[in-house]
């Protein structure tokens, strides 16, 4: 049978989706992402949301990144270090300021215990030429500078923030040439009980009659005393030195004993690697072993180096 005419044919089912579809008011609302070319059937504005771009994170934080841990005290490996630091005989033969006012540093020319010339650079990550501070490990060279030489009261670090370097460099010392035309501000107090390294005898004038030590120490000698020290050291072809700490005597026109960074250039090396000094310190090349571990003394016996008699390899 023919439908009527101006009809479509249309299936019950078409008809029921239809009615679902005229009931259901989402349908008639537009799409939250609805473009800004489609037309909106109730001439309201649409909304168009965009996803929302993620901040990235950047770090605000420019602070000074130390170059090693930092250590809250003192460890105990480095205990005899610290000690062999203070109690072997070392001596500053140079200093030098550098780097910048905001990071300064310094570099320092050291006589070790044997004296051999060794180079320290304090900065952000203190460092020494010596053998023992090349194979990485913490040296009493640089422990002597920091602790003798720049009163630093945060030694143990082995590495150091630019305003740490500021504090340090601020409270050490200042760098004074050593020469006979200082002033006797270093020149030690004769007491009481003060008596002369030569003769034993105390000094009955005070002052008079009296030479002092300009190159360290600062104690008091009887010239008579000294004139025959002296003389006897001459014979024997030796330096002559202080009675007290065997530094290199320096007359009162300082003709003697002042090691400068111009004599150390004339120097030559040693079969070691470095300039020595000990001659002229008055003080032995042989290296002090006694406060060694055994252990390392053995090790450094098997490398080839002079320990003495604190290692027998054939004990029996």
């Amino acid at each position: 049978m023919s439908s009527p005419a101006g009809r479509t044919n249309a299936s019950p089912h078409h008809h029921l989706r239809e009615r679902k579809r005229k009931a259901d008011p989402k349908r008639e609302q537009p799409s939250k992402f609805q473009s800004s070319n489609t037309t909106d059937l109730n001439d309201e504005p649409v909304e168009i949301k965009r996803p929302i771009a993620k901040k990235t994170k950047t770090n605000k934080s420019s602070a000074e990144q130390r170059l090693k841990r930092y250590r809250e005290t003192a460890p105990a490996s480095i205990q005899a270090i610290y000690e062999r630091a203070l109690s072997q005989r070392m001596f500053c033969l140079d200093r030098q300021r550098g780097g910048s006012e905001d990071c300064p540093t310094e570099v320092l020319k050291i006589a070790g215990s044997t004296g051999n010339v060794y180079t320290v650079k304090i900065d952000r990550l203190p460092s020494c030429d010596c053998p023992h501070a090349r194979r990485g490990n913490e040296c009493k060279h640089v422990l002597f500078v920091l602790v003798r030489v720049l009163k630093a009261t945060n030694y143990w670090q082995r590495a150091y923030l630019a305003s740490e370097l500021r504090e340090i460099f601020s409270k050490a010392p200042p760098i004074v040439p050593v020469d006979a035309e200082r002033c006797d501000n270093d020149r030690k107090p004769i007491h009481e009980e003060d008596t002369c390294p030569i003769c034993f005898m105390e000094f009955q004038d005070g002052l008079e009659g009296t030479v002092y030590c300009k190159a360290a120490c600062g104690n008091n000698i009887h010239k008579e005393c000294f004139d025959q020290w002296a003389a006897s050291r001459k014979r024997s072809a030796a330096p002559v030195t202080c009675p007290f700490c065997r530094s290199r005597w320096i007359d009162a026109d300082g003709s003697q004993g002042r090691i400068s960074i111009d004599m150390l250039k004339q120097r030559s090396i040693n079969s070691e690697g470095y300039i020595n000094v000990a001659q002229d310190l008055g003080i032995s090349t042989q290296r002090d072993y006694s406060t060694y571990h055994s252990f390392w003394v053995r090790r450094e016996a098997r490398r080839g180096a002079d320990v003495g008699d604190w290692y027998d390899p054939d004990p029996f």
